[in-house]
C-alpha cells in the first residue's frame, strides 16, 4: 500500500469516529496520522547555495519554507510541477525530495511558446539535476509514464481560465496522476467575491470559490488550507503586476487531496 495511502486510511478511520458536524483535526484528543514537514530537509533545500540569485530574491514574498511545509512534500517523494516556469519550486522540490525522489516539471504550451527562455533554465536544470525530467503540454492533454504523490501548482490556475484549457478535463488528468492519498497544491490570488474567472487575464486573479468548486468535482476531497501568503490588506483589485502591490497581493493555498484506497 502507498505510504500516503496508509497515512489517510487512519486519518479516515479517525474522522469515522468523530462523526459528521466537525473536521477530525477540530476532534479534542485528535492526533494527525500524516508524519510532520521535514523541517531540516526544507531549510536545506530553501537554503541550497546553487539556487539562482534572482529566485532567491522572491523568498521574502513567497514564503517557500512555510509552502514546502504545508504541502506535506518530503524526503523520496514524486512531484508534478504544473507551470514549472524557470524554476523556482521545481529547484527547491529537487533538493527536497532527494536522489531517491523525482520531480516532473511541466511548462505549458503557452509558456513555452511565449517564455521560451523560462523552458530553456528547466531543460539546463535537468541536464544536471537528476532527479528531473521536463515536459510541455497543453493542460488539458496533460499524460504521465508513472502517477506521484503530489502536485504543485503555483500563481497558474487563474491562466488556465483565459488560455483557454477545458479545467475539468485538466483536474481530471491531474487526479489520475496521483497516487491514492496524492496532494494536490494549489496558489493563487484572489479576485473579489463573486468575480468568478472575470479578471484572470486583466489583473490575473481568480475567485478562490471557483478553484474550489472545480478541483472537488474531479474528485478530490479538500485537505486544508494555510494563511502563509494571506495579505488582508490587498482589496484584490489591482493588477497583481502592479508594482505597488507585487509579491504582497492576498493568495490562498488549498490543499486538495485524492481519496485512499
Amino acid at each position: 500500500m502507498h505510504k500516503r495511502a496508509r497515512f489517510l486510511l487512519g486519518a479516515a478511520a479517525a474522522f469515522a469516529v468523530v462523526g459528521c458536524g466537525t473536521t477530525s483535526a477540530e476532534a479534542p484528543g485528535y492526533v494527525d496520522p500524516r508524519p510532520p514537514a521535514d523541517e531540516a530537509a526544507i531549510a536545506a533545500a530553501v537554503a541550497d547555495p546553487t539556487r539562482l540569485e534572482a529566485q532567491v530574491g522572491r523568498d521574502a514574498a513567497r514564503q517557500p519554507a512555510a509552502v514546502l511545509a504545508f504541502s506535506q512534500i518530503g524526503p523520496g517523494d514524486s512531484v508534478l510541477d504544473l507551470e514549472a516556469g524557470a524554476g523556482y519550486y521545481t529547484r527547491m522540490l529537487s533538493n527536497l525530495v532527494g536522489p531517491e525522489g523525482r520531480v516532473h516539471a511541466v511548462s505549458s504550451t503557452f509558456v513555452a511558446e511565449t517564455y521560451p527562455q523560462a523552458v530553456e533554465a528547466i531543460a539546463e536544470f535537468e541536464a544536471t539535476a537528476g532527479n528531473v525530467t521536463t515536459q510541455t503540454a497543453a493542460f488539458d492533454e496533460l499524460t504521465f509514464d508513472q502517477t506521484y504523490d503530489a502536485a504543485v501548482m503555483v500563481l497558474f490556475y487563474h491562466d488556465t481560465a483565459w488560455i483557454p484549457y477545458d479545467r475539468a478535463v485538466m483536474n481530471q488528468q491531474i487526479f489520475d496522476a496521483l497516487e491514492p492519498g496524492g496532494t494536490f497544491l494549489v496558489i493563487d490570488h484572489h479576485a473579489p467575491e463573486g468575480s468568478g474567472v472575470e479578471n484572470a487575464n486583466t489583473t490575473h486573479r481568480i475567485e478562490s470559490s471557483v478553484v474550489m468548486e472545480e478541483v472537488l468535482a474531479a474528485g478530490f476531497e479538500f485537505d486544508g488550507e494555510s494563511d502563509a501568503l494571506a495579505h488582508p490588506e490587498d482589496d484584490r483589485t489591482a493588477n497583481v503586476f502592479d508594482e505597488n502591490i507585487r509579491g504582497q497581493t492576498d493568495r490562498f493555498i488549498y490543499r486538495f487531496r485524492r481519496p485512499a484506497e
